[in-house]
């Protein structure tokens, strides 16, 4: 038997909060180093994607198409670069952001019917497309980001814990089946 609750958090606070023992177990892109105790396991290398609604123009890998079109993009501290922008930066150029939210969930209502791209992860892709019965598409990105690294961080005090133990396991499991 164990509890668990899930909490909110980006790849700027999931590391403070593991530091400040307010989560035993972070999942997700930590771009800081969780603490010097904490163990850490990959749990995969994710490629990026471009998502759209299934009716509007299929972008095919064309730069400045891409780059025409509007854009959501995720953003949990609601700044409107990424990824996505910084690359494009070192090729001159710029996409039109016109609207950014919280959390991937909120893309589908965002992306059904409109002309509107997002690049998200694959496995956010996929399981937004069964969500939303088809009615959205994933292509090829035209922009070469670097897969993103998603991975569990525990507090060292909690690495031997039964249910910590199946929870990062069934987590891990979830990630290889994404």
């Amino acid at each position: 038997y164990c509890s668990l609750v899930v909490r909110i958090g980006d790849d700027r606070n999931l590391p403070a909060m593991l530091r400040a023992s307010e989560a035993d177990t972070i999942v997700g892109y930590l771009r800081d180093d969780p603490q010097a105790s904490a163990r850490q396991r990959v749990l995969r290398h994710t490629p990026w994607v471009l998502l759209r609604d299934a009716k509007s123009a299929v972008v095919e890998g064309n730069l400045e198409t891409f780059c025409s079109r509007p854009h959501a993009l995720v953003t949990p501290l609601g700044d409107l670069q990424g990824f996505v922008d910084d690359e494009l930066e070192q090729h001159g150029m710029k996409r039109r952001i016109v609207l950014g939210v919280t959390q991937f969930a909120l893309l589908m209502p965002v992306l059904l019917g409109q002309d509107v791209l997002t690049t998200v992860p694959d496995f956010v892709a996929r399981a937004l497309i069964g969500m939303s019965g088809g009615s959205l598409a994933m292509e090829d990105s035209p922009v070469a980001i670097p897969p993103v690294t998603n991975s569990a961080a525990w507090r060292g005090a909690v690495d031997r814990d039964p249910a910590e133990r199946w929870f990062r396991s069934v987590v891990q499991e979830a990630f290889l089946n994404a």
